[in-house]
């Protein structure tokens, strides 16, 4: 029973990480060569649909698709960013509650204006979202899996990896999270100069929360590193809660629930830090991808993403930007042994 209880697990993982990575691998490919003949086409306007049913209540998802809307936009396209927000028993919404539902929506759409200074258009129905788009005729990217409300989020990394790769510093730098020069934030200009530690302790889904182990050795380990910087904590208002309890007796240490609370204020504050450091899960990595702050991610990927190449994770990312994803080095006891 034992033998066949292992050929069974080795069967599923090979199904897991070979052949439903294989096919987001290959529709990456070619939604990339289709994004390449819409840049290259006559077609002005384009919208893009983020739908609750076939996506998750994640906002790393969620950048993604921001990052993909103002690639558009750079191309010079008219871009529209659409939200869906009903959804089934069979979405991953159904998980959170209501008012943690208001609350991800309210975000997202501070997160849209504040990167791409537009403002979501939402339908709090499908059925409207479908006539209205057959009315006005509008093109919406991926419309055959959008239509039939089909999960595509897993091939959006891939996707940009493939699209940005032959892109020019330059653009790649327009396309990115910049800080403000002409616009002081009062809370963090307090405290610079200051290294950003990305922490999650979520009780609702996912089995890549920080423990207390981990958040002690890694407060010293930043203290030690980075000497002549404070550290601010960034996580939701219960992660700080929890890690302030936690590092009491630590001195220099911030956190994001007084001085850059939600993920908005919190992706702000991770721009306009001195270095990002970040060990296991947590929603702010995409932030980070997408920003010239020099940073250490150290936590597992999902089976559908794709290191760009075995020097680089993604195609733009910079020389002193780590991305540590082998399974053996997440672990405290490697994490802590290099310099940053």
């Amino acid at each position: 029973m034992k033998f066949f209880t292992i050929i069974f697990n080795i069967i599923k993982l090979l199904d897991l990480y070979l052949f439903r990575r294989l096919h987001i691998i290959i529709l990456a490919f070619f939604f990339s060569i289709k994004i390449k003949k819409i840049v290259n086409s006559d077609i002005k306007n384009i919208s893009i649909v983020f739908d609750f049913q076939s996506t998750p209540p994640t906002y790393g998802e969620f950048v993604y698709y921001l990052v993909l809307a103002k690639y558009f936009k750079l191309k010079r396209k008219k871009v529209e960013i659409i939200l869906i927000s009903n959804f089934n028993k069979k979405s991953l919404f159904r998980i959170i509650d209501k008012k943690k539902i208001f609350l991800f929506k309210e975000e997202i759409k501070k997160l849209t204006s504040f990167y791409m200074k537009i403002n979501l258009v939402e339908y709090k129905s499908f059925n409207n979202f479908i006539k209205d788009y057959q009315n006005k005729k509008k093109n919406i990217l991926f419309n055959f899996f959008i239509s039939r409300r089909i999960s595509i989020y897993q091939t959006y990394l891939p996707l940009l990896n493939y699209i940005l790769q032959n892109e020019k510093k330059n653009f790649i730098n327009k396309l990115k999270f910049t800080k403000d020069k002409n616009l002081k934030i009062k809370n963090l200009e307090k405290i610079k100069p200051y290294i950003a530690w990305h922490i999650r302790k979520n009780k609702s889904w996912g089995n890549y929360n920080n423990n207390n182990n981990e958040i002690i050795k890694i407060a010293n380990y930043l203290n030690s590193q980075k000497r002549n910087y404070k550290i601010l904590i960034l996580s939701d208002r219960n992660g700080c809660i929890w890690a302030r309890k936690i590092l009491k007796n630590f001195k220099n240490i911030y956190y994001s629930d007084k001085l850059a609370n939600g993920f908005t204020e919190a992706a702000k504050a991770l721009i306009n830090s001195n270095y990002y450091f970040q060990f296991k899960g947590g929603g702010l990595t995409t932030i980070a991808y997408f920003s010239n702050i020099p940073y250490k991610i150290i936590s597992y990927i999902t089976p559908h993403d794709k290191k760009f190449s075995n020097r680089k994770f993604l195609s733009w990312q910079l020389d002193n930007q780590f991305r540590v994803y082998n399974y053996k080095k997440i672990n405290i006891t490697e994490a802590i042994k290099e310099d940053l």
